[in-house]
This record gives C-alpha cells, structure tokens and sequence, in this order.
C-alpha cells in the first residue's frame, strides 16, 4: 500500500497537507488481468504503444481510482474508489488534481505511483524477472 502526503489548498484558500492512501491487492489484480482478452497487461502495452492519449488518461484515472482508498483507524479496511461516492469526490479535490499532474508530468513518479501501489510479493517477483529495473519507488 502506498501512503502518499499530497500538500494542496483546499477551496478555502488553506494549505493542507493529508496522507492519501493507494493498493491494488492480489485478487483486484488478478480480476484486472483477466477483465480484458488477452490480458489487461496486454491492453495496457497496446495503449501506450498506440501513444492514445486519450486512452492513456481514462485508464490510469480508473486505476488510481481503483486503487484510492481511505483506511479506518484501526487498519483493517480500505474503502475502495469503487465506491462511486467516494471516488467522484476523491477527483473533485485539489488534492487529486495535483497528483494527476504530477503523474502526467514526470515519468519517473508514474512508474514509481504504480510499481507502490502493487503488493510486495507482485513487485519482488517483477524485479526478480527484470520487469522493473530502475523504476522502484523509494522506501515511504
């Protein structure tokens, strides 16, 4: 799971600093993958080999919404972005805004946003097989 603190003002003119909180798990992966013919890490290649982008936009504002949650105290549940309320107004916030742009704006924090949101295990295993090579996010 990723915690990322995001520094934005909120629509009272406010600095605000909050910790947002980012997971795909093992079973949301798996149910991406196998959502798509031939595979969603198939269709993903294809869009960005394609340069769409359009496409490119609508699917990573769907997994940063899929993966955006926020956590209860006690840490036992992540309600998820697939909580249509919760997601629409997670991107009504400025808060949102700055991390589209910032994941728009440099690459190098897109590769790192995903390859944090993914489980441990996934990420070990891609490093191990080469997948991800330089792209690993700094420990948070």
């Amino acid at each position: 799971m990723l915690a990322k603190k995001i520094t934005y003002k909120n629509y009272n003119d406010e600095d605000i600093t909050e910790t947002f909180y980012f997971n795909l798990n093992e079973s949301e992966l798996l149910e991406m993958e196998y959502s798509e013919a031939g595979g969603y890490r198939e269709q993903l290649q294809k869009i960005i080999d394609t340069k769409d982008s359009k496409e490119i936009m609508a699917t990573f504002k769907r997994i940063i919404l899929m993966a955006y949650g926020e956590k209860t105290a006690d840490g036992k549940f992540l309600d998820k972005g697939e909580n249509q309320d919760l997601a629409k107004r997670f991107t009504h916030t400025e808060a949102y805004n700055k991390l589209v742009l910032e994941l728009m704006s440099d690459e190098k924090a897109l590769s790192n946003f995903f390859t944090a949101i993914i489980p441990t295990s996934i990420r070990e295993k891609a490093e191990a097989e080469g997948l991800l090579k330089d792209h690993l996010p700094a420990k948070q």
